[in-house]
C-alpha cells in the first residue's frame, strides 16, 4: 500500500471515527434528563403563557374598554368597505397638495426680484 493510500484510509477512518462520536453525543445530550427537564419546562411555559392569553383575550373582550375597541373596529372596517376613509384619504391628500401648492407659490413671489428692483 503506497504512502499516500494509507494517509487517504487514515483520514477516512477518522472521519468515520469523528461521525460516529460526534452521533454518539449528540444521542447522549438528546437522551439526558437535563434536555427531558428543560423540554417540559418549556412546555409548560408555553401551556401557562396561551392559558394567560385566553384570560386577558376574555377580560378584554368583556370590559367596556373591550367592548368599544371591538365596535371601533368593525365601524372602521364597515367604513373602510363603504369607500368613506378613501374618499376622506384622498380629500385630506389634496387639502394638503392645495396648502404645499399655495406655499410654495408664496415662498417663490418672495423670491422672484420685482420689476423695480430689476430696473436698478
Amino acid at each position: 500500500m503506497t504512502e499516500e493510500h494509507k494517509t487517504n484510509n487514515e483520514i477516512k477512518d477518522a472521519f468515520r471515527d469523528f461521525g460516529k462520536n460526534l452521533k454518539n453525543a449528540v444521542d447522549t445530550a438528546w437522551d439526558s434528563e437535563e434536555r427531558t427537564h428543560v423540554q417540559d419546562q418549556i412546555e409548560s411555559g408555553l401551556s401557562d403563557l396561551g392559558s394567560a392569553l385566553e384570560t386577558f383575550v376574555k377580560d378584554i373582550s368583556d370590559s367596556e374598554a373591550g367592548v368599544k375597541l371591538k365596535d371601533g373596529v368593525e365601524d372602521f372596517g364597515e367604513r373602510l368597505r363603504s369607500g368613506e376613509v378613501e374618499q376622506k384619504a384622498k380629500a385630506d391628500l389634496i387639502k394638503a397638495l392645495e396648502y404645499l401648492n399655495t406655499q410654495l407659490d408664496n415662498l417663490s413671489e418672495k423670491l422672484t426680484p420685482k420689476d423695480e428692483e430689476q430696473a436698478e
